[in-house]
Order: structure tokens, then C-alpha cells, then sequence
């Protein structure tokens, strides 16, 4: 027994929803404390996923309910609840509990249900399979239908309050036991709460149900629901009940107590069982009984016929945008026009689309031709095709003209929110939170390719397998590596941070080359490609020269994968693409140009350093070295003993599509986004050898460990000290320095021409001038931290001089020998 056993209505009992608390939690719920009086968490909620992620428990209940607060349910997988609103239709909770109970009595006995204040109710149980439109019925409103019954499940909403919250009170049922509805039992509850649904039904096109001379509405005028049950009844359909609303039927055959309703002050049948030729869920008029019983539901025909007898005005010589004159047909263009509006087609940037339910898909003319045919009467086909080519012709026919501009604005990732899009909801993500929101609350547009084709179901992505393999390729720096990640999955294209994406592993620069690759970094890439559209360029075969190099790349792109460049490739070539947007030629289309804030971004994989080492490169890219954890004999099968995405079953997908999102809200979560680029010593090696020449580095490298020595004056170079086998040499004596400012005899310094000659020698190579060799020493003085000046003159000496003025501490070694100023060394 618990409390939902022998608490009454209304009754007061101290710490209640502490006790049904931890009594829900025993029963498998989730649950969570809510303000008195509220729907809003309490304070201690900082955010609602945190919840979802990680369920309060037994151990840590207090904490959330020490104080005095109501509770909800958490919506958990496979839970559904019907939610019946009291306020917008008065009455309507008691017929429908009347109507389940006295159409399937065993059914009422399982379900569980919660009275809510308003006089309304929560009809709560699990089924094996829930989903599909959370609106099941509606009334009347101003200037929009309401709802008035709601279908909740856990991707349109996180929780519902419950009882014992004050005005909430479980009249049926316990929801420690919520049953699991067989398939049958959901779809005919479905359709039972449908059937309350007050809003008009119309069988006939739109301009139908305007015109009050359509037979169509003519028909409706002169018949009612006596109609539908004279017509119902001589079909050995039989009369349940007559109330004072509806006369509630039973079909032939049926074993449940009834069938369905007819609504009289709607004149509309609803049926709730699924074993006649009549649809259940669906509304019929008279027009529409008629219609299916004498015209096997053509309604076209149902209307000429009526006309013939004198109901109603024949108007099939006249469709919505075409009309007979003189036995020929005219097209109504003004109509047309609206008619194609109305079935949402549009031009977006010289690009046909059609919009659907807020959703965007590009379309052909050939989709668009077929819908204008498939609405014309069958009598008139023939001369309508050949109509086509003029009215469709792209260029030179009317198309520009009947077609409108598509102006409503796209559902955009901002800097504070990255959208998902999945089959059942869309998902807005927050530096705080990831809330799903219903495509019909979204105010905006959405590409319909941008609609992963997955449900959403939020849960705790932990020990999945992507983050284990995040995990791996990013070792210390995963954090950096989910931010890049997200970076990525954000469609936000901030002014400030024009850079594109260079993954590459973190082996050293004699390690780099063919021999690299299968470290995992395509697989990275493949996530980011299940939830942002990609377009590939295979790097190895890519050339700047190919008109038509973009041509893959559409208005809906979100991501440009550059795949396995070569040494040899200049990023520089990107740069415009990178800060300004991308110009597409096609094959026989018109050129299109994306501007900055829609382009997509560039994520670029390679065996070899990409780019060089000065400041404009740098402020062009993020750079992340994977760890080479895997290879062509280690591969991620191996390591998860399953292969990625084939062998996922659901929930693994689910917790994949968590862990992503997660990372989208890391990089939301930055203070500072333009700085997550990591640099190891092998990858910044790599790019320094990259950008100079190999002996070269290694050569200064080593001057470096010696403190320069060869480059000491010579009056230094008569006191020398090893330490641990390593020379050092007087020339870094910083007090000998400062004690004697404005002797150049403490200078560590070189001549140009000396240098050059040893470099070129070194190199093996006499092409490398002065200006080269300025710029190496520059890249190797700023990567190793070496302060460095190439105008120095000495006195008394003609010519120019390489001066080395300071370095890291860390390679320079320390001795008491000399003048006791080990300290000074550096």
C-alpha cells in the first residue's frame, strides 16, 4: 500500500508529496519537485536535463524536497498521457469518461486517471508503441482553433504536475501500477478523443466550402446527423443510446459496446473502431456519407451528381483555376497563383521549394507539374498537359510571374542557441539547457534535408560509445575536442570567428605522411554528418581552378568536408570562402551565390600540417591532433567489438544523439569561442618544418641547447661550463649583461651573410636568400619562444647581425661556477 492507496480528495497530509516522492521513485518513476501553486521546478532545478540525465533518487531525495512543494511525473520512454482541458470546453472530461466506459468497460477499468484543477484530466498509462500529432482534438477560437485534448509523450513535454499537488487527485487507478495498453486499445482510445474534436470537417476543396451554392454545402444545409443514422441504420447499423449531444452506434459485427458517435450539433460521425468500410478517426458530414456509400467516396462525382438533381450549382465546368468558355479552357491565372501559394511552392533564391507544415524541401519543376495535374478533373486532363509547357516553361514562360518570393524567415542557429531538427520534434539547445519543441510551435522554417530521420528521446548518453571514442581521439584535451565538435554542429556563422576545422593526428613530423591515417578521424566526421548536411570534395583530387569545384554545395548545406588533403595543399585558396561566403556554379543552372551567415563551414582532414604559420592562417582555423590510438590493424571495431552506426540499436542511437547535443551546448557554454584550437608539440613541430625546412629546424634546435655558443663573442668563449654533458657558455650571464649595457661584446649575435652560407650548407640548398632565411628564424623564434632582432648593427663593424636577446629558461641549464649568479640564467 502506499499513499495513493488511502489518500482522499481533498485531504491534507503533512509532507505528501515527499512521501508520494520517494513512493514513485520505488515504482520506477522519475520525478520532480515543482513551486507551490506552480508548474515552474523549484530553485534547486538548474536545469530540467539535468533531471532527465540524472534522475533523483532515494539517496539524494531530501535535497530536492527538504521544503514544502508540489511534484510532476517525469515523461519516461514508452509513457503516454492523454491531457483533457477543462477550461476552453465545459464538460467535455465527463463525457468522455463516460463515453470510454460505456463503449469499452475493461479498458476503463485499467487506465489510471488524475483530476487536474481545472475540472480536467490526465489519462496516464505505457503502450508498446506512442507517438504521433500531440493535438487530438480542438474548438473553435479566435483567431486560431484550441486545444482542448493533448497527447503527451516524452518528446513534447519533460513532466506533468500530479497528484497529491493541491486541486490534483488520482479518481482512478494508482500511478505506482500505470497499465501498458495493447496497440488496439491505444488506437481506439486515440480515436475516441479525436471524435470530441469540435473543429469543421470538410470533404471538398476550399473554394467549395466557400461558395454557399456548392452542392457540397447545399447537401450539409438540407441534411443532419438524422441523415448519417438513417443512412448508418439501413446498413444494419444499430442505435446504442441517444443523449441530448450524440447518438452513440455500434457497427455490424462489433463485440465492444459501441462504435462510434454521431455529434448533433456538429452533424459529423466519429468512429472509434477500426471493422467497417468507414474510416475510424475521421469525421464524415452527410455529404461525406454520401458521397462514400453512392460514389465510392469520389467526391467529384458526388457533386455533378447532386447538381444534376438540383442541389446545388453544377460548378464542374469551373475548377479553382480553369473554367469552360465556348467549350475551351481558360486558365485563371490570378487563381493559379494563389493555388500554388496555397500548396506552398515558392521561389527562395532563384531555387523552387515547396513549404509543408513549416518544413522546406527543394523542388522540381516536374513535382510541381505533376501536383497541378493531379488536381485538374479527369475530363479536362488531356487538355490541360498540353497547357504545361507553356504555363511551366522555366525560361521565357509564366513561372516568375505566377510564383511568389519565399520571405518567411528559417529557424537559425544563433550565438546562444543551436537547433536540431528529428522526425518528431525539434530540439533548442542552450548554454543551459536542450528543451524538444513541436514543429507547429516553431516560429520559423526548416529544410526538410536538415530533419534527421530518427525520433528524439532524451536520457543519459554515459559510457555510450561516441563519447568513449571522443574519449580516445581527444585523450587529455577531449574537452577541447566536444567543443570543436560543437563548434561544428552549431549553423551559427559569427562574425567574429571565421574559421574552418583542420583535423589531423598528433604524430611527430618525421611520423607524418602516407603512413598516417585510419586514427578514427573520418568516423568523427561521420557523426557531425548525421545531424548537419555535408557536402564532400576529396582532397587529394581537389583543384582552385575547377569552375564547377562547388557545385555540390546547396542553400541548405551545413557543413563542406575537405577530405584528406595533400602536403601540397594551400589553405590560403579557402581563406575567401572561410570569411566571405561561396559563389556556386553548377552545370546548366544559374550561378548562386550563399552569403557569409548561411554558408556553410569547412572541416578539412589531413595526414600532413595544413596552412602556415603567420597570423592570417591562424586566424582561419581551429586545429585539433587526435590521438593515434587506432590504426589500419587497430580499427574502432576492434576497441567497441561492434561496428558504428549498422550495429546500434535504438536506445545506443538515442544516447548517440544526447552525447552530440551535449557537445553543441559545451561550445555554447564558452566565454571564449574563437579559442579552442589545441596545439601539441608534434603538431606545432610539424607545421614549423612545414612552413621552413626540416635540417633547418633541427640545426637551431640544437644552437638552442647550447645557448647559442657558436654565436657568442669571443671574449666569452674562454670561460665554458658543462653541465650534465651540456655546454653552457658566459654569453647568457644576464648580470655580466646589465652590468655592461652598451657593450656589444655580451651581444649573441651573427653576421647575415654567415648565417646564410651555414644555413645553405646545412640545407643542402643555395636557392635559400636572405629574405627566406629572415622569415624562418622569425617562425622558429616565435614558435620557441626565443626573443629576436634582425636590424642589430655592432659598433665599429659594417654590415647586419642575427641578435638572439633572450629564451626559454627551461632550455638553458644552471651552474654556481660562474660569478654566483646561477639565477641569472635563463
Amino acid at each position: 500500500m502506499n499513499i495513493y492507496d488511502y489518500l482522499e480528495q481533498g485531504e491534507i497530509i503533512d509532507k505528501a508529496c515527499y512521501v508520494a516522492a520517494k513512493e514513485l521513485i520505488e515504482a520506477g518513476h522519475h520525478v520532480i519537485p515543482l513551486h507551490k501553486g506552480e508548474k515552474k521546478p523549484t530553485g534547486n532545478i538548474r536545469k530540467i536535463s539535468d533531471i532527465v540525465q540524472h534522475p533523483i533518487n532515494l539517496q539524494n531525495i531530501d535535497y530536492y524536497f527538504e521544503r514544502d512543494c508540489d511534484i510532476g511525473i517525469m515523461i519516461q520512454r514508452g509513457m503516454e498521457v492523454i491531457d483533457i482541458d477543462e477550461k476552453n470546453c465545459k464538460g467535455i472530461t465527463k463525457k468522455i469518461l463516460n463515453t470510454i466506459e460505456q463503449g469499452w468497460p475493461e479498458l476503463y477499468d485499467k487506465l489510471v486517471i488524475c483530476t487536474t484543477p481545472t475540472g480536467g484530466a490526465h489519462i496516464e498509462y505505457y503502450a508498446e508503441i506512442v507517438g504521433g500529432d500531440p493535438v487530438l482534438a480542438r474548438v473553435e477560437g479566435s483567431p486560431h482553433p484550441i486545444t482542448v485534448i493533448e497527447r503527451i509523450d516524452e518528446t513534447n513535454k519533460k513532466y506533468i504536475k500530479t497528484a497529491p499537488s493541491a486541486g490534483y487527485f488520482y479518481m482512478k487507478g494508482n500511478p505506482c501500477e500505470l497499465p501498458k495498453l495493447t496497440m488496439e486499445e491505444r488506437g481506439w482510445l486515440m480515436s475516441v478523443m479525436r471524435s470530441y474534436d469540435q473543429t469543421p470537417v470538410y470533404e471538398v476543396k476550399q473554394r467549395d466550402v466557400k461558395r454557399e451554392d456548392s452542392p457540397w454545402k447545399v447537401f450539409n444545409t438540407q441534411n443532419n446527423w438524422r441523415y448519417i443514422l438513417q443512412e448508418l441504420t439501413d446498413r444494419n447499423w444499430t442505435t446504442v443510446m441517444e443523449l441530448n449531444d450524440r447518438v452513440v452506434i455500434r457497427r455490424p459485427g462489433a463485440t465492444s459496446n459501441h462504435s462510434g458517435s454521431i455529434f448533433k450539433d456538429s452533424n459529423v460521425l466519429y468512429l472509434f473502431s477500426t471493422g467497417s468500410e468507414l474510416e475510424a478517426g475521421k469525421g464524415y458530414t452527410p455529404f461525406g456519407i454520401y458521397a462514400h456509400f453512392y460514389h465510392d467516396g469520389n467526391i467529384h462525382n458526388a457533386q455533378k451528381q447532386l447538381a444534376s438533381q438540383g442541389i446545388g450549382v453544377n460548378i464542374t465546368d469551373e475548377g479553382q483555376f480553369w473554367k469552360k468558355e465556348h467549350k475551351r479552357i481558360k486558365i485563371k491565372y490570378t487563381e493559379l497563383a494563389a493555388w500554388l501559394s496555397s500548396i506552398g511552392y515558392y521561389y527562395y533564391d532563384n531555387q523552387l521549394v515547396q513549404v509543408i507544415n513549416n518544413k522546406v524541401r527543394i523542388a522540381e519543376i516536374s513535382d510541381l507539374i505533376k501536383a497541378f495535374l493531379n488536381e485538374v478533373e479527369p475530363d479536362i486532363l488531356d487538355d490541360m498537359i498540353e497547357k504545361v509547357p507553356v504555363i511551366f516553361k522555366e525560361s521565357g514562360g509564366l513561372m516568375q510571374g505566377l510564383i511568389g518570393t519565399l520571405k518567411r524567415e528559417f529557424v537559425r542557429d544563433s550565438k546562444n542557441e543551436t537547433w536540431f531538427f528529428f522526425i518528431n520534434c525539434a530540439v533548442k539547445v542552450t548554454n543551459e539547457s536542450f528543451e524538444p519543441v513541436l514543429y507547429n510551435e516553431i516560429n520559423g522554417l526548416v529544410w526538410e534535408e536538415n530533419i534527421i530521420n530518427r525520433r528524439f528521446e532524451p536520457m543519459d548518453y554515459k559510457g555510450c560509445d561516441a563519447e568513449k571514442f571522443i574519449g580516445i581521439l581527444g585523450g587529455n584535451d577531449v574537452h577541447h575536442l566536444e567543443q570543436i565538435i560543437g563548434y561544428n554542429l552549431s549553423r551559427y556563422k559569427d562574425p567574429l570567428i571565421s574559421k574552418a576545422t583542420v583535423i589531423m593526428e598528433d604524430v611527430s613530423a618525421e611520423s607524418e605522411g602516407e603512413s598516417q591515417g585510419r586514427s578514427g578521424k573520418g568516423v568523427m566526421i561521420k557523426f557531425i554528418k548525421e545531424f548537419r548536411k555535408t557536402s564532400y570534395i576529396n582532397g587529394k583530387t581537389m583543384n582552385f581552378s575547377d569552375s564547377f569545384l562547388w557545385q555540390s554545395v546547396q542553400m541548405d548545406t551545413n557543413l563542406i568536408f575537405i577530405d584528406d588533403v595533400e602536403k601540397s595543399f594551400r589553405f590560403t585558396k579557402l581563406f575567401s570562402q572561410i570569411t566571405e561566403g561561396i559563389e556556386i556554379n553548377a552545370k546548366n543552372k544559374a550561378k548562386v551565390i550563399i552569403p557569409y551567415e548561411t554558408s556553410p563551414k569547412i572541416i578539412i582532414t589531413s595526414n600532413y600540417a595544413v596552412g602556415e604559420m603567420d597570423d592570417s592562417t591562424y586566424d582561419r582555423k581551429f586545429e585539433f591532433p587526435v590521438v593515434k590510438h587506432f590504426t589500419s590493424n587497430y580499427k574502432p571495431i576492434d576497441e567497441f567489438g561492434r561496428a558504428f552506426f549498422i550495429d546500434w540499436d535504438t536506445l545506443e542511437w538515442s544516447k548517440f544523439d544526447n552525447f552530440m547535443i551535449s557537445c553543441a551546448q559545451k561550445y555554447l557554454m564558452l566565454h571564449d569561442r574563437g579559442k579552442i584550437t589545441v596545439r601539441t608539440s608534434n603538431s606545432i613541430d610539424r607545421n614549423l618544418i612545414n612552413d621552413t625546412n626540416k635540417s633547418f629546424v633541427e640545426w637551431m634546435d640544437d644552437q638552442l641547447q647550447n645557448n647559442f655558443f657558436m654565436f657568442a663573442p669571443d671574449v666569452l668563449k674562454t670561460d665554458r661550463v658543462f653541465i650534465n654533458g651540456k655546454l653552457v657558455t658566459n654569453a647568457v650571464n644576464m648580470k655580466l649583461f646589465k652590468e655592461n649595457p652598451k657593450s656589444t661584446d655580451y651581444y649573441i649575435c651573427e653576421s647575415k651573410e654567415k648565417m646564410l652560407g651555414e644555413v645553405q650548407k646545412i640545407c643542402n640548398n643555395n636557392k635559400i636568400d636572405q629574405n627566406i632565411l629572415t622569415k624562418w628564424i622569425k617562425k622558429w623564434a616565435k614558435v620557441r619562444g626565443v626573443e629576436f632582432d634582425e636590424t642589430y648593427r655592432k659598433s665599429n663593424i659594417s654590415g647586419r647581425f642575427y641578435r638572439f636577446i633572450s629564451w626559454p629558461e627551461q632550455n638553458i641549464g644552471t651552474t654556481d661556477n660562474v660569478n654566483d649568479t646561477s639565477e641569472n640564467y635563463f
